[in-house]
C-alpha cells in the first residue's frame, strides 16, 4: 500500500510541477540543484521497497502524503493557467498570486513538496528518508529565500512586503487563520 501511495503522490507532484513552472528567461536552463527534485522521489520509492516498515508509520505516513497532494493539488487548481518561472530563476517578478493557498501561505508547492518528504520519513523511518527531509528542506528554505529577494526588488515589491507580514513561508500565520489583526 505504502508502495502505490508514495509512488502516485510523488509522480503526481514531479508531473504537476512540470507543467506549471515554465523558463521565463530566455535559454535559461534550470539550476543544478533541481535536479534533486525528480531524484528524491526515485530514492524514497526504493526505500519503500526494502525498508522494514511498521503499521503506525505506514498509516500516518499515507494519510500525511495524502494531505500533502491535497495541497498541491489545491495550489494547482488555484493558479489555473497561471505559469511561474523556475525556482532560481533569474527573472524579476511582475505579478503577485495571492489566491487559493497563497492567501495563506508564500509558497504552497514548495509547503507541499516537502510536507510530502516528510510524510515518506514518518512512513519509512530510515536514515536516508530522514537525510532527505533535512537536505529537501534547506534547499527550499534557500530557494524561498531567493525567490523573496527578488520580490524586493520588483515592480511589485510594495505589495509583496504587505503579503509577507500576512503570510508565512511554508506555514500559515495564526492570524491569517483566525482572522486576527496584530495591533
Amino acid at each position: 500500500m505504502l508502495c502505490v501511495v508514495l509512488g502516485g503522490v510523488m509522480i503526481r507532484i514531479v508531473t504537476g510541477a512540470m507543467g506549471r513552472f515554465k523558463p521565463s528567461v530566455p535559454n535559461e536552463r534550470p539550476h543544478p540543484a533541481l535536479l534533486l527534485f525528480p531524484v528524491v522521489p526515485v530514492l524514497l520509492f526504493q526505500q519503500a521497497m526494502t525498508a522494514p516498515l511498521h503499521l503506525w508509520g505506514v498509516a500516518a505516513g499515507c494519510v500525511a502524503l495524502l494531505a500533502s497532494l491535497a495541497l498541491f493539488e489545491w495550489a494547482l487548481r488555484a493558479t489555473g493557467t497561471q505559469f511561474f518561472s523556475w525556482a532560481m530563476s533569474r527573472d524579476l517578478p511582475q505579478f503577485l498570486f495571492d489566491r487559493g493557498p497563497y492567501a495563506y501561505i508564500r509558497n504552497p508547492f514548495y509547503a507541499s513538496y516537502l510536507a510530502s518528504y516528510i510524510a515518506a520519513a514518518i512512513a519509512l523511518q530510515t536514515v536516508i528518508s530522514y537525510v532527505v527531509v533535512v537536505v529537501m528542506g534547506v534547499l527550499f528554505y534557500a530557494v524561498a529565500r531567493f525567490e523573496e529577494k527578488k520580490f524586493a526588488s520588483s515592480p511589485v515589491k510594495d505589495q509583496y512586503a504587505e503579503y509577507v507580514r500576512r503570510t508565512g513561508r511554508f506555514l500559515p500565520r495564526v492570524q491569517t487563520l483566525f482572522g486576527t489583526k496584530r495591533a
